[in-house]
């Protein structure tokens, strides 16, 4: 939260102005709706999808017996090179996916937290 804070004081103090959505002009449902279908999308695409499946497609090349639920719950992993590249990766395409949203002025503090 502090790099949070920190980070949006130096972008303002350098004038740029940060684009944020327009959540006050939503309806209710439509944000409830959007907020909660952001962090779904967060766990299955960020999470499983480009670290769970790609770990476990690694493993099977590799004849390593993890439990497959291990893939999708998380746990029990050492932080290899090949997890650490997958989580690296999956943070740069979290944190682009703001952009959209947001504004660049989002990605580095989306991909360090």
């Amino acid at each position: 939260m502090f790099f949070d804070y920190a980070y949006d004081y130096i972008i303002r103090f350098i004038h740029v102005t940060p684009k944020t959505p327009s959540f006050g002009t939503m309806p209710l449902w439509k944000l409830m709706f959007s907020l909660s279908n952001a962090s779904v999308h967060e766990e299955i695409v960020s999470r499983i999808m480009l670290i769970g499946i790609p770990l476990l497609l690694i493993d099977v090349f590799r004849r390593r017996k993890i439990k497959i639920r291990k893939y999708f719950l998380g746990g029990d992993f050492d932080i290899d090179p090949g997890s650490l590249f997958l989580m690296i990766f999956s943070s740069l395409i979290f944190s682009s996916a703001h952009v959209f949203g947001w504004d660049f002025y989002k990605i580095l503090p989306v991909f360090a937290t």
